[in-house]
């Protein structure tokens, strides 16, 4: 497809800064992912292997929200079983997710109403809704329910649900949209018809509103809103000269309204396990590298041990890079959070536990994270 906005080919973007970095207060992330549909219909093309590796990062980051923005099955010559399959699938695959995540259709789930009424059945929720978390709102539109061949924008009775919903968020630190078919690319409407919706976003001073459908990275703004393109999840992406390649997108935020973004590209997060006895107790170690752009630090927050029921406490080192040494004793002496977040039941071993471990990973160096009986 192609499309007049200008590619940014970078994997991390820090924006939106409101105040100071560090600042206190409890903070979250959620994680954005577009387009992950198959490479063509059932049962002649499997899950792409793309996907399947970020649907393993996405679990070790673990965040506290996931927004999928449509095209969840791949839909086009498939009959209802063939659909029904596509979706089984998919959303089995997401169930690896420790995570709610928060589905908007895209045009390849909702190619005829029975479909449109599957994928529904299988997200188990409403055709557009919202959500508060920790200061923030959250809208998730439905860009299906118009008419013409790529759709887009909302309908009137959707409008006015809107104008209504938005209205009452005006106390919130910020509010985010999610959507299927963009409105903005390069900086300007991508049809008239999105005038008012684009208005709607700007009165209300939206602090970001994100779009699947193009098979891309891109971001841009109009009239003082942050529109980002972000349908790489696996999916056959657009050309590298036009933005295409997979990824998805990490954001953080903290009680100041501080937000930082992080695009990550699969198989650039890597971890490795090992276990040891040592007096008779057992030591868990996790090394955990990310290869991204230098300066980036990714919280990983689902980084699982097993180890005997027992107290423990995390010790967060720094593995030497081999290939820089230069800057290294700045950047060994950044402060790095490792914590303990929760303990279950191990469901293979009744005397054992899972011990989730939340660790910020730096795109300079690897780290190790050592759970140490106390």
């Amino acid at each position: 497809m192609k499309t007049n906005f200008t590619p940014v080919l970078f994997a991390a973007l820090l924006f939106l800064r409101a105040a100071a970095a560090g600042a206190e207060g409890k903070g979250f992330s959620f994680v954005v992912i577009g387009d992950t549909q198959r490479l063509g219909p059932v049962p002649y093309y499997g899950i792409s292997p793309a996907l399947e590796k970020i649907t393993e990062e996405i679990a070790l980051v673990n965040p506290d929200m996931i927004f999928h923005l449509g095209d969840v099955a791949w839909g086009y010559g498939e009959d209802d079983v063939s659909f029904r399959r596509d979706l089984d699938e998919a959303f089995k695959l997401f169930s690896r997710w420790d995570t709610r995540v928060y589905y908007t259709p895209g045009n390849h789930d909702t190619l005829t109403k029975e479909n449109e009424n599957e994928f529904f059945r299988h997200s188990l929720q409403e055709r557009y809704y919202s959500i508060d978390y920790n200061g923030y709102h959250f809208i998730v539109l439905n860009t299906q329910e118009t008419s013409g061949s790529e759709k887009g924008g909302v309908s009137e009775k959707q409008m006015l649900w809107l104008k209504a919903d938005i209205s009452l968020a005006r106390g919130n630190k910020g509010v985010f949209v999610f959507m299927h078919i963009p409105i903005v690319t390069g900086g300007r409407l991508r049809a008239r018809k999105y005038k008012e919706l684009a208005g709607v976003f700007s009165a209300y001073k939206v602090k970001a509103v994100f779009a699947g459908h193009i098979h891309a990275f891109a971001e841009s703004e109009y009239k003082g809103v942050k529109y980002i393109i972000t349908g790489g999840g696996g999916a056959k992406t657009a050309s590298p000269e036009n933005g295409g390649f997979h990824h998805y997108i990490v954001m953080e935020a903290d009680e100041a309204g501080n937000l930082k973004s992080t695009v990550v590209e699969p198989n650039r997060l890597q971890i490795s396990y090992s276990y040891l006895q040592e007096g008779g107790k057992t030591i868990g170690t996790a090394i955990v590298s990310y290869a991204g752009y230098s300066g980036v630090v990714l919280p990983v927050k689902g980084l699982r041990f097993t180890l005997p029921k027992g107290d423990y406490e995390v010790v967060l080192d720094r593995v030497p890079p081999q290939d820089r040494i230069n800057g290294w004793d700045v950047w060994k002496k950044q402060p790095l959070l490792a914590r303990i977040t929760k303990i279950k039941p191990s469901q293979s071993d009744p005397s054992k536990a899972d011990i989730y471990v939340e660790a910020e990973v730096p795109s300079v160096y690897a780290v190790s994270v050592t759970l140490k009986p106390k």
